[in-house]
């Protein structure tokens, strides 16, 4: 523990944060598109072009995960050094896991705010107050191990469950309203 454990845990998290990071380019460059397609009301190529870059975006971040636990499983193997500097291969997996369901949430957000909605605030909030107590308690207590599972579970219900549920009934409520219920 100490100074060792952070560092593993952050470099490897570090690693997972930038393909997720990479991964949202598609979407993050389609928010400008996102706001107009929504002031011209336009409606049918927003839907069009929102799904086809979150789909790309999730390809990208799928493909990425598997490259990288790929990699770690081959080092962790061979008993490569820089090995000893990352979180076990099953922390990475289940890190991997979260971070992919994230960026399916993240990817809503976006939509969402180019309707300048923000509804993803509180469960936002409160997944990150979860990921810090679940942080405290399962390096104080437990492993990395733990941890990883105690936030994929996080992220499960603060994330995919809340959030997803947020998306589907807000994402009704504005194509209901401006599709006079064709979608």
């Amino acid at each position: 523990r100490g100074p060792e454990l952070a560092g593993r845990v952050g470099l490897s998290i570090r690693l997972i944060r930038i393909i997720a990071d990479t991964s949202l380019v598609w979407i993050r460059s389609k928010a400008p598109l996102f706001g107009q397609l929504i002031s011209q009301k336009n409606y049918k190529k927003l839907e069009s072009i929102f799904w086809k870059n979150l789909r790309s975006s999730l390809i990208f971040t799928i493909i990425g995960y598997i490259f990288l636990n790929v990699l770690v499983l081959y080092l962790n193997y061979y008993n490569y050094e820089i090995i000893n500097r990352l979180m076990h291969p099953k922390s990475i997996l289940y890190l991997s896991i979260s971070f992919s369901l994230n960026a399916i949430i993240i990817g809503c957000s976006y939509y969402l705010r180019a309707h300048k909605t923000e509804p993803f605030l509180l469960p936002t909030i409160v997944g990150s107050l979860f990921s810090l107590i679940i942080a405290l308690i399962s390096f104080s207590y437990f492993d990395e191990i733990v941890f990883s599972i105690f936030l994929l579970i996080n992220t499960i219900f603060s994330s995919l469950l809340w959030c997803g549920y947020i998306f589907i009934k807000d994402r009704r409520k504005i194509l209901s309203q401006n599709f006079k219920n064709e979608i």
